[in-house]
């Protein structure tokens, strides 16, 4: 069962490869997701990808839409470069996301949906969360603390030393 440290990872890796890069293609098997026009998401910017506990959030510019999953006990995100072998079969891949260098798929994920902000903000799963433990805290002009690190300022940031112990 992914755990939220799981989640967190997965949200830094799929950060990297994803966020500001364009939509190229979308596949999806989930109903809801193609009802609501899940290819409008083609050319549009991945503006975040955003962990809240066991969900994951994926945002998308000019629309301000986000695909939300949660992994239960199955689901699972997965990168790949273009024209490499998936370890996990075809027909498990629930959603996929091609930007310029890489391909995301969710696999076998119970729960996907396409919301605006104002459903995410509604959500009865995710308004129900408190403030991301492992996340990050916008302190304003630039500046932004992670767990575990010192502040950072205009993206780079420096692991925190460890507390000193005697004198």
């Amino acid at each position: 069962m992914p755990e939220g440290d799981t989640i967190f990872r997965a949200a830094r890796s799929l950060r990297r490869a994803l966020e500001g890069e364009t939509v190229r293609v979308v596949e999806t098997s989930v109903g809801q997701v193609r009802a609501l026009g899940a290819q409008r998401l083609v050319g549009q910017t991945v503006r975040a990808v955003e962990p809240r506990s066991k969900h994951l959030l994926i945002w998308f510019a000019p629309s301000d839409l986000a695909l939300h999953t949660h992994m239960r006990m199955t689901g699972s995100w997965h990168l790949y470069r273009h024209g490499q072998r998936w370890r996990k079969p075809r027909h498990l891949a629930r959603f996929r996301l091609d930007v310029a260098e890489w391909v995301a798929v969710c696999f076998s994920a119970p729960q996907i949906e396409l919301l605006s902000t104002e459903q995410v903000r509604r959500h009865p799963s995710l308004a129900a969360l408190g403030p991301d433990a492992l996340g990050t805290v916008n302190l304003g002009n630039d500046l932004t603390v992670e767990r575990g690190l010192v502040p950072r300022i205009g993206g780079a940031s420096k692991c925190a030393p460890p507390p000193r112990c005697g004198p």
